[in-house]
Order: structure tokens, then sequence, then C-alpha cells
């Protein structure tokens, strides 16, 4: 029960961090609907130097790639929201979920996900797909909008990359 409180206060803190931007706050009142939410709200990991790229808006796709079918693969979807929490650290900003790209990993598909996304991914060498080789699963999608905020500090205490913290299919629980 802890933990929800230092959940719910985080998030509090982020909302209140937005007060002067209507849009992030109509966004954020959709997520966090007690009853009916109509968009998710994730967090995610991020570990620099892209967390820098997409708070800077060079770093326009996001992508994640994992052996077992897991999140965010198949749980984000247009118009969802992201906290950006850097990886041992706090959550920094926030962003909008645009276009979404699920893929079963083969040979064609990593073909088409080098040439088609590693300009927008930010990565310009061998080692990031080298990596990724063993993956089966990759989750991308489009950052049309990010918001850097004052630091916000969250409790996450597991090695997850990626939670899933509200659904638009289901009413907030905590």
């Amino acid at each position: 029960m802890e933990d929800y409180a230092c959940k719910r206060g985080a998030l509090r803190r982020i909302v209140q961090s937005l007060c002067s931007e209507d849009r992030w706050q109509t966004l954020f009142a959709e997520a966090l609907h007690p009853l009916r939410p109509t968009r998710s709200l994730h967090l995610g990991v991020f570990v620099q130097p892209y967390l820098r790229y997409i708070l800077a808006g060079k770093k326009c796709v996001e992508s994640r790639f994992s052996v077992i079918r897991c999140p965010p693969f198949a749980q984000v979807a247009e118009g969802d929201l992201v906290l950006l929490k850097a990886s041992g650290g706090p959550v920094v900003g926030v962003s909008e979920v645009g276009c979404t790209w699920f893929y079963r990993l083969d040979p064609e598909s990593w073909t088409t996900i080098r040439r088609e996304f590693a300009r927008s991914l930010c990565i310009d060498d061998d080692s990031f797909w080298e990596s990724r080789k063993n993956a089966t699963f990759a989750t991308l999608f489009q950052i049309p909008r990010v918001h850097r905020i004052a630091p916000v500090p969250w409790p996450k205490h597991d090695r997850r990359g990626w939670v899933v913290l509200t659904r638009s299919d289901q009413p907030l629980l905590w």
C-alpha cells in the first residue's frame, strides 16, 4: 500500500508541474480518470544518451526489443502517455505516443527496422543491433510530443524497463 501512495504522490507532482500546460493537463486527466480512462499511462526507463536525445527532440522513435512477449509489446497505443524516467533516477519528462509498430522478428523485419528506423532511433553503430540480436519481439513508436519536467522521484525497485501504470480499458485501481 505504501508504494501506491508514493506513486500517487509522484503522479500528483508530475501533473502539478504541468499546470500551465493545458494540453498536457487534459491528456493526464484522460489517462487518470478513475472509472474510465481513455488512454493508457506508461513508465519507460531510459538510458543515456537516448533520454537526452528524446528530451531534445532529436530522437523521434523509441524502440523496445525483447526475447519474450512483454510490455510494451501490443500494450502501447497511439495517444498513450509515457513518463520518461532516467535509469536509476527520477522522471524527467512526459511524452505522447504516436504511430506504433509491433514486430515478431525475422530476417525481413530486422532489415525493415534497420532501414526504416535507424535514423529516427538515433542508432549509428552496430553494437546496438548486436546487443539485441536474440530478440524475438520489437515495439517501436513515434514520439511526436515531449515535455521536460522538473525531476520527480519515482518508487520503482525492479529491473523492468517498461511498466504499464494505467490501461485505457480498465478503471484506475490505485
